[in-house]
């Protein structure tokens, strides 16, 4: 590959690919992270749907518990 200084870009051309590259790194970053955010808010969500569940069965063994001791 020739460099682009090899190939007569001047001072300013070089600025403004350095600039939309810069500019692209932060926009893939931001959607990066976008992406972890939405995937961490998902996690919390399954964490609090497991613990609910896990939260009801514990009131159906108490109740099976309190049924079968009122017998």
């Amino acid at each position: 590959m020739i460099p682009r200084a090899v190939m007569g870009e001047t001072f300013g051309e070089r600025h403004a690919s350095v600039c939309r590259d810069k500019n692209e790194v932060l926009a893939d970053a931001a959607s990066l992270a976008g992406l972890i955010s939405g995937w961490v808010e998902s996690s919390f969500q399954d964490i609090q749907d497991i613990q609910d569940i896990q939260d009801i069965q514990d009131i159906q063994d108490i109740q099976d518990i309190q049924d079968r001791t009122e017998i």
